[in-house]
């Protein structure tokens, strides 16, 4: 596909991109009300008063309208500071020490009172969790992922699994498991005078033997619940199960020589199981593969710094590690691993007809796929990703950069900020109330930086906001309040057009729209 009049360009750096649809925002806007447009009508539109309603704009503001929208195609590209593909490797640390102190000031991650975080601590999980913007970045994440492998799918279906699983229910993980143990057993046992050496070890084994298992991750749930989606597609291969959930992990204390546990981190994964036939296991394999992999440059500047590698376990079962490259290495994201059929027969021992599925004419036992990612990973990925150091407006100070998170429209938390310039505050604020609720209603975040009460200048703002990666900022003042005109300023080009109030929802809509289908 071409974008007439634009042969080749690209969208936020990711791909080729092709305009067919007539109503595609970047084809155009909708034409504003017509003059004789009454105030009662824009009233009713944003349930405010005193808005009134101007005359069309001229051409050249539609042209500049244009231009805003086709910004992020005709923007120049620019340095990427936070993966290995810039050239000096002193400034892969300098992006990434810039990076930490934008995602803690901004809140998308949380720091530590006590002691400086590094980004290893928030690899290794021993933080106290992401900030508020991180959460929302992480669930629209989550989101994009469910939408992609469930929703659009016609073979994959939901489950939920506990937390937690009761002693003597399915297989227990091997290894060291994370238990749920009551402390006043164990003090119960260490206080009793009448227990010996002997008798305290067969005492701990039985308390153990009694605590419930801490879930690391997402399969055995999914397994657990095979049976019950078997009889859903009448026992019809291939087919999925998903889930999205928290799953816990032992954090070692690197500091200690013996390697003790110094607490349980937790973090937030995405399971995909995949049952299919033995003659089909190493295709499914493959095509998954690409798949997952396609998903996740979907959404990077950086397509390039997520890659694949394939590893073959002791057991010799095949699978496939994503990985993103950080400033300091490659980190994995993503696992995809054939498990062959020993997992469904050791948590169901005994019949195995009951595990039968339908493979054309053949009841056979599937094989299973299992496609782990690590959200949490994949938050702190796309904000290395997105990261951009440019020469600030302000002064060209290397200490005063201007620093943006180019997060994809689909994954940043917030797409629009709302402030107030020059004017009467009470009608302004009235009238961002009701462009904040019609904004809402349409499922488009909104930053109400309207309820500032201290005066910041504009130029600081707009820094503010590229740190916190909002798309657009909207500005009212007492324009708005004549002829209904706006101030739109947009994240990655950092122009500003004027636009008519009524033409906002149907433009941030569409623009976030395309930004999904591409």
């Amino acid at each position: 596909m071409v974008l007439s009049g634009c042969s080749g360009v690209r969208l936020w750096g990711r791909a080729q991109v092709g305009v067919r649809d007539p109503n595609h925002p970047l084809k155009g806007r909708p034409r504003g009300p017509d003059v004789g447009a009454s105030k009662i009508q824009l009233r009713l539109t944003l349930g405010v008063p005193g808005v009134q309603v101007g005359p069309p704009r001229p051409a050249g503001a539609q042209m500049r309208g244009l231009r805003l929208a086709l910004g992020p195609l005709l923007a120049p590209g620019r340095p990427y500071m936070g993966g290995p593909c810039s050239s000096a490797e002193g400034r892969h640390w300098e992006g990434s020490e810039a990076l930490l102190d934008v995602c803690q000031r901004r809140h998308f991650l949380r720091g530590a009172q006590q002691q400086a975080l590094t980004w290893d601590s928030y690899l290794r999980g021993c933080h106290p969790g992401l900030g508020p913007l991180g959460v929302e970045l992480r669930k629209n994440l989550a989101a994009e992922w469910w939408a992609s492998v469930v929703v659009s799918r016609e073979q994959v279906f939901a489950v939920d699994s506990l937390l937690h699983r009761a002693p003597g229910t399915g297989v227990l993980p091997a290894g060291e498991a994370l238990r749920l143990i009551q402390v006043g057993a164990l003090r119960e046992i260490s206080q009793n005078e009448e227990f010996n050496k002997e008798q305290i070890p067969a005492a701990l084994e039985k308390v153990l033997g009694a605590s419930g298992v801490l879930r690391e991750d997402l399969l055995h749930g999914a397994l657990e619940q095979y049976i019950n989606c078997l009889e859903l597609v009448n026992k019809r291969l291939p087919c999925g199960l998903a889930q999205v959930g928290v799953c816990f992990h032992p954090v070692l204390d690197i500091e200690s020589q013996n390697g003790n546990i110094a607490r349980i981190g937790e973090r937030t994964m995405s399971s995909l199981v995949w049952f299919s036939s033995a003659r089909t296991a190493g295709q499914w394999l493959d095509y998954w593969l690409r798949q997952r992999l396609q998903w996740w440059r979907k959404f990077a500047i950086g397509p390039s710094n997520f890659s694949s590698s394939d590893f073959q376990d002791k057991e010799g079962r095949k699978g496939n590690n994503l990985y993103y490259s950080f400033p300091w290495g490659k980190e994995p994201i993503e696992t995809l691993q054939s498990l062959g059929d020993n997992e469904l027969l050791q948590m169901y021992p005994g019949n195995k007809s009951k595990l039968h599925g339908r493979d054309g004419r053949k009841n056979v036992i599937p094989h299973v796929l299992s496609v782990s990612g690590n959200l949490d990973q994949g938050v702190l990925a796309y904000l290395c990703d997105s990261l951009q150091l440019t020469e600030s407006s302000l002064t060209r100070k290397k200490t005063l950069q201007r620093k943006v998170l180019k997060l994809h429209p689909c994954l940043t938390p917030i797409k629009v900020a709302l402030d107030v310039g020059r004017g009467p505050t009470m009608e302004l604020r009235q009238v961002c109330q009701g462009l904040f609720n019609k904004l809402i209603e349409k499922g488009i975040s909104v930053w109400p930086g309207y309820l500032e009460t201290m005066q910041t200048p504009l130029e600081q703002l707009y820094a503010k906001y590229d740190e916190m990666s909002v798309l657009f900022t909207i500005l009212i003042s007492d324009a708005t309040l004549e002829n209904g005109v706006v101030q739109l300023r947009s994240r990655d080009t950092t122009m500003k057009e004027m636009m008519h109030i009524s033409r906002l929802e149907d433009f941030l809509t569409k623009y976030i729209t395309a930004a999904k289908n591409v």
